[in-house]
Parts: C-alpha cells; structure tokens; sequence
C-alpha cells in the first residue's frame, strides 16, 4: 500500500531538481517562519517529530501534491494544534492571537521556547 506522500520511484513526476548548495536556504521570508513556528510549537512538548511527520503524511492527496514543502508543514501544524486542544479551528480561521481553549497557557509556559534559548535548542538537537 502507498500514499501521496510515499512518491520516490514514480513514473511521470519528473527528475528531482537539487537545489545548488550555494543557494538561498528560505526561497521567501514566510517559509523560515513557518519553520520557525513549527519548531516552536514542538517544543511545547505535546507531539513527538514522528507525529509531526506523520500529520503532514496524512493530509489529503489533493492537498499534498499541491502543497510546497513548507505548506505542508503549516498544514499539519494546524492539524496538530487542533487535535491537541492547544487551538480550534475557529482560531486558526480567526489568526486572532486569543488565548488557546484547550491547554492551560499556564501549562505549556514553562516548555515555551523563548527567543534566548532558540540558539542553544537548535544546537542541541533532538533524539
């Protein structure tokens, strides 16, 4: 059985065009963000990165072939944050910035990852 996401070895896509090792690391300033945002998230501690992956794997074929890279990870971002309580739907719609109705922000403070510790996170690295 394959999914969307398992592509490697299809016929028809196309060749896979590397990206030149001097090239830019964010094509657009929104991606390093999303980035950012989704690392951020994680390290509220309520997934792990195989669950993380796996909502990205589990968007729906449409959505995953017309995704980018980073787009996809938005998309399971918000599909995280709704299943874990910390945000709903309404919320995202709204991008109000209102507290979360799930999780208590007193809860999840002491994970949140603060700007003076991002260098020393990302040094670190993870299981």
């Amino acid at each position: 059985m394959t999914r969307i996401h398992d592509m490697g070895g299809r016929f028809g896509d196309g060749p896979v065009q590397p990206e030149r090792e001097d090239g830019p690391v964010f094509h657009q300033d929104w991606q390093a963000r999303a980035l950012a945002v989704t690392l951020a998230a994680g390290a509220l501690g309520q997934w792990n990165l195989d669950r993380s992956r796996h909502a990205r794997e589990c968007l729906s074929p449409q959505d995953y072939a017309a995704f980018s890279y980073y787009e996809k990870w938005l998309a399971g971002l918000a599909d995280l944050l709704v299943e874990t309580g910390l945000l709903s739907r309404d919320e995202l719609r709204q991008a109000s910035g209102s507290a979360a109705s799930g999780a208590s922000p007193e809860a999840l403070d002491p994970r949140a990852l603060r700007s003076a510790k991002v260098a020393g996170a990302l040094a670190k690295g993870s299981p």
